[in-house]
Order: C-alpha cells, then structure tokens, then sequence
C-alpha cells in the first residue's frame, strides 16, 4: 500500500512552528512539523538517543529539537547539533530513521507521497478547488473504526438517509445508478432524496430527488458532489489513512457555492460543526460493525452495486501490492 500516496492530516491544523504526530504510518510513527520558512517538512517521531518522541519537541528555525535532551535535527532528520557537548562534531549513526516518501501539501491537505510516485494526486482531481466562489472548511481526526470500513461507508449510497439528517428517511429509494470505471477511480452517478436540515437550507431542496456524483479514487480517497436547487451545490472531498485494526485518521474538506458576506463567518462555523457532526455519526456505526469472515458472503441489493465495484478494484489493487 505504500506505493500510493495518502493524507496525513489537513494542512491548517499544522501552523508555523507547529508539529504534529502521526501515531503510526504503516507500522512508522512520523513527526510533521512546519519551520520559519513555512515549509512542512516529516521525520521520523523517534530519536535515535533514548527514545523521545520527536513530536513533543520544539521547531527551531527549520530544524526539530528533541524534548529530552535538545538535540537538532534538520528537515531530512539529519542531526546537527547536540547542545549538551562542547564539541562542533556529532555522534556517527544517530541521524533519525529515513523515511521512504516525501510530503506535499496540496488543496489544503498534506500527502505522504512514495518517491516514485508519478501521477497526479487525488487532491488535485477535483476542479471546485481551484474555481472561484467555492468556500472551504478543512477538518482531521482520528477516528474508530477500520480503515476499510470507512472506504465502504464513503461508497455506501443509501445510508445517507438513515444516519444523517440530512437525508430523507422517509424516501430513501437511490435512482437512476450509473457506474463508470476510469483508470484509477470508480464513479456513480445516483439520484438521493434529500430535506432541509434548517431553515437555512430549505430554499435550497430540489424539486426532485439531487443528483449525486461520486467518485472513488483507489486506495483511499473519495470525492462526492450533490447538486441542489440551482445554483447550490456541496462537495466532499475524504481521505481516509489505516493506523491499525480497530483505528483509522480521517481527512476531509467540505465546499461550497454559498456566498452571503454577511453571514460568511457564521456559514463556515455551521458547516465546520456540521462536518464533525457527520464524521461522529458515521463513526458511531462503523466503530461497531460485526466483521464476517471470509466464509461469509455479504448480502447486496442494486444500490449496494457502487460499493461492490469499487471494493473489488480496490481488493485487486491491494492483492497487487503485496
């Protein structure tokens, strides 16, 4: 799996002279850290002297300070300094561990990308990015739950209905499902009956069922667009990163074609709740799943058939990697 790249965190919760651990990165802890010169930059989270979490140090200019003993590492985690000895040279073999990828930032999202990655990243496959009126809120958190359940959840059409309050729960029938495969995504075109979760929002339910667009970009990102009543329209962009069985980092940007000055503060607060609010109740079924064993075959419906598309890409993509 480490030949894709994948999101590390959302870049504004990483401000100049921050830093940010990573619990783990396919079996790595890592350290994300931003220096004076506002570059990101990622090292290993474990000094190689007794064992401190880099994470807990402190920027100094662009370099990261161990929180134990101080000792200087620059951005490649080469050590420069050990402040304790009055000495200009340092200890041989104790630079951090080397990583095999580098980091982006891109559309707001900073990407763990392997060195031999060549294509385009799916941050980059979304055109609402770069378009003018499109306002964003940007938002990452660990969550419960298994990586791979919550790439299902992201291509599960109809439990919008039953899990949010913004879908209709009395009309959850998904129509007109068409599916296209790409290269390197898997996309479905589906009609979901939505309601007005406030007054705010009436105005802007369609007459009829809203077309949604989504897009699974293999291994782990997706990009949903749900049209409302012209000229509204939202967008989500998730990625999602496996930290271990029963744990998973969720990152997410959610757009939208909203545009009142007066109410531009309050707009992105409402929304920003309203993103932890569906991230909680999506973690809320999926902390809970009862895995089947292999054995066991899923029972599926012609709504479910999104799902069982992307999961066998998915499935084949991951047996090739190994």
């Amino acid at each position: 799996m480490t030949k894709h790249p994948w999101v590390l965190e959302a870049s504004k919760n990483i401000p100049k002279g921050g830093v940010k651990n990573i619990r783990t990165f396919f079996n790595k802890e890592i350290a994300l850290y931003r220096g004076e010169d506002s570059i990101l930059s990622c090292v290993s989270n474990i000094c190689p002297h007794r064992g401190a979490k880099m994470a807990l140090g402190k920027v100094k200019g662009n370099c990261l300070a161990c929180p134990y003993h101080g000792w200087l590492f620059d951005s490649k985690g080469k050590l420069v300094d050990v402040p304790s000895i009055d000495s200009q040279t340092t200890p041989q073999g104790s630079d951090l561990e080397s990583l095999s990828f580098k980091v982006i930032e891109d559309n707001g999202f900073v990407w763990a990308v392997p060195n031999s990655y060549e294509h385009r990243l799916p941050s980059s496959l979304c055109p609402e990015f770069d378009m003018p009126g499109w306002n964003k809120v940007y938002g990452s958190r660990e969550v419960k739950g298994w990586w791979r359940d919550w790439i299902d959840n992201a291509l599960d059409v109809s439990h919008i209905n039953y899990v949010h309050d913004f879908g209709d729960e009395n009309n959850g029938v998904v129509s007109n499902m068409k599916i296209m495969n790409t290269e390197y995504s898997v996309i479905c075109e589906v009609g979901v009956n939505p309601k007005a979760t406030s007054v705010l929002t009436e105005t802007m339910q369609p007459d009829d069922n809203a077309p949604v667009n989504s897009e699974f970009i293999i291994p782990n990102t997706s990009i949903i667009k749900i049209r409302l009543k012209d000229p509204y329209e939202f967008v989500t962009v998730t990625s999602v990163l496996p930290i271990d069985e029963t744990t998973s980092r969720l990152s997410w940007c959610f757009l939208y074609n909203i545009d009142i000055p007066l109410f531009k503060d309050f707009a992105k607060w409402r929304f920003d709740k309203e993103m932890f609010k569906t991230v909680s109740e999506d973690e809320q079924i999926i902390s809970t799943l009862v895995q089947k064993n292999e054995s066991e075959k899923r029972i599926n419906v012609p709504c479910d058939a999104f799902q069982v598309q992307a999961v066998k890409r998915l499935n084949k993509l991951l047996s090739e990697d190994i």
